[in-house]
């Protein structure tokens, strides 16, 4: 009962956290060069970093959270590294229920920004990844 109580108190403050930066105007500079590292933060706060490894166990925490990732997609998913980090992140076991969603958040072509960059090969070799580890049919896919 303890883990249980302890994940719950975990997830109720890492998605205030979460709630907190996505209104906060110093996380969402958009278009400001400010903040080049912002990418790096956000990706270590929504879970999205090659430090976090979400395992089976933890897709009930992945599925509390996907609100809140469909939201950071919506302004974010522009910029190819993010991208990359959100391919990479469906990839994982945690994210069986949202793979679909998830490449309906990755297929928005009309918010990308700066196309030519070099990051986008990477996204290529991410998505690429996705669909084989996830073995989606491809009337799925439609």
């Amino acid at each position: 009962m303890a883990v249980a109580t302890a994940t719950a108190a975990l997830q109720l403050v890492w998605c205030e956290m979460i709630d907190y930066t996505l209104a906060s105007p110093a996380w969402t500079n958009i278009g400001q060069t400010g903040l080049y590292h912002q990418g790096e933060l956000w990706w270590a706060l929504l879970g999205l970093d090659q430090l976090s490894h979400w395992r089976m166990e933890q897709t009930a925490l992945a599925e509390s959270l996907r609100l809140r990732w469909a939201t950071w997609t919506h302004v974010y998913i522009g910029n190819a590294r993010n991208a990359n980090a959100l391919a990479g992140f469906l990839a994982s076991p945690a994210t069986g229920g949202m793979v679909l969603e998830g490449l309906q958040w990755l297929a928005r072509p009309a918010t990308y920004r700066q196309p030519m960059l070099r990051h986008w090969d990477d996204v290529a070799d991410s998505l690429a990844d996705l669909l084989f580890a996830w073995q989606l049919p491809a009337d799925a896919l439609r």
